[in-house]
């Protein structure tokens, strides 16, 4: 609801940004920021207000970027980077596909997957607009990866709120509970089930 609070909310990021980064590198050092699931499922242009009022913000550092370094992922990028992140603090990059992980990510918005397949594999991939190469630890990956989009943990909780059920309450709210629960901008009334 209050764009400004989005972007401010990267403050801690960009502190330790600013004290890790030599104060003579700032200009020549590139700032990206990727907005998730959560931001594509916004209504009415909230996401576009958000990505505003960031690139507004983050122009007042002297680190480099432009507008198009500030945006929302695609899920296929969501799940490649997390794939990417997971298997190098294990230490798995440059190793062949089959000692790599594959990644489960449940977001607020969406649930990606993601696997590296063997060069001999990728002719047999479910669907080669979800295959993104990746390069990491002298190696190439190709990685398949398939976004949830309305899966995550928030919106499945507003799926489930949102079905209708006959007097008596929710099955899946506890009984003798009474609430609400606002996603994106609809509030759902809780009342536990018998």
């Amino acid at each position: 609801q209050d764009p400004r609070k989005a972007a401010e909310s990267l403050q801690p990021l960009l502190d330790l940004a600013v004290k890790t980064v030599p104060a003579s590198q700032h200009s020549k050092t590139p700032i990206m920021v990727g907005a998730t699931a959560g931001l594509r499922l916004l209504p009415d242009g909230k996401a576009d207000a958000i990505l505003a009022e960031v690139r507004t913000w983050l122009s007042q550092f002297q680190f480099k970027f432009t507008d198009a370094d500030v945006k929302i992922l695609s899920g296929v990028d969501e799940g490649a980077f997390a794939w990417l992140t997971l298997n190098y603090l294990l230490g798995h990059l440059g190793q062949k596909e089959s000692n790599t992980v594959a990644t489960i990510d449940l977001g607020g918005g969406s649930v990606q997957e993601a696997y590296a397949m063997a060069a001999d594999e990728v002719t047999t991939a479910p669907d080669a607009q979800y295959l993104t190469q990746l390069r990491g630890g002298g190696r190439q990956y190709h990685v398949y990866v398939y976004s949830y989009l309305g899966y995550g943990l928030m919106a499945a909780r507003a799926g489930v709120l949102d079905e209708q059920i006959p007097e008596g309450g929710h099955p899946c709210v506890p009984a003798g509970y009474e609430g609400s629960y606002t996603y994106g901008d609809k509030t759902y009334n809780m009342v536990g089930g018998n």
